[in-house]
Order: C-alpha cells, then structure tokens, then sequence
C-alpha cells in the first residue's frame, strides 16, 4: 500500500486515481506479500510455465464463459494453500509418470483390466 501511495501522481497522469483510506502499517501487508511472490521459488517456476500462470496484466478479463480470471500473484497474497504450494516452488502438478498412471487406468475397472469388445 505504502508503494501505491507513493506512485499516486504517476497513476493519476495516466488517469488512474486512489483514494487512499486510513489503513495503519500493521495492516499494510499487501507489498511484503507481493515481494515474497516475485522472490519465492514458485516464481521462478511458474515463469517458465506461462500455462499455469496468470499474469497481473489480464485482470479485469473473464475466460470463457464469464469466468473472471485472478492473476496468479493475488491467489498467492488471498490462498494461503496456494500460497504454500508457490513458496516451496511450485512443482507442476502434471508429470510423465502421472500421464502414465493415467493411461494405465484408462480401461481398468474394479482392479481389473477391461477387455475392449468389437
């Protein structure tokens, strides 16, 4: 909050205006959480996986359906579960031995492997 306040008259000639409220620094958690973002592991992670992101420049947009879109850095300072899961680097839910896993259940029913029939 203290760097937005900073910046006010930069976004105020580009027509951007805040209207800064009484907020004391003990509640002014916004910008430590923002740096533990773009310093954490999952950061750098993430970077390199631009599908499993969503950057700060696409809020304001929906997906689809209407579906509104939250950029990834405020899922990090809102989720704390994910939150967790970007500070011990974001390790990618999707892997070769899952995509394997799931292919060898793909046909298996009850433990047992399903015979195709013609």
């Amino acid at each position: 909050m203290s760097l937005v306040e900073n910046l006010i008259p930069e976004f105020n000639r580009y027509g951007y205006y805040f209207f800064p409220g009484t907020i004391s620094q003990d509640e002014d958690n916004l910008l430590p959480l923002m740096l533990r973002y773009f310093n954490s592991k999952g950061f750098e992670a993430l970077r390199n996986r631009p599908f499993e992101r969503v950057s700060i420049s696409s809020m304001g947009f929906s997906f689809g359906g209407g579906i509104p879109v939250t950029p990834t850095a405020v899922r990090y300072c809102c989720d704390e579960a994910y939150r967790n899961w970007v500070d011990n680097g974001a390790k990618s839910n999707i892997s070769n031995d899952s995509l394997s896993l799931t292919f060898e259940s793909f046909g298996k029913e009850g433990g047992e492997t399903k015979k195709p029939s013609f």
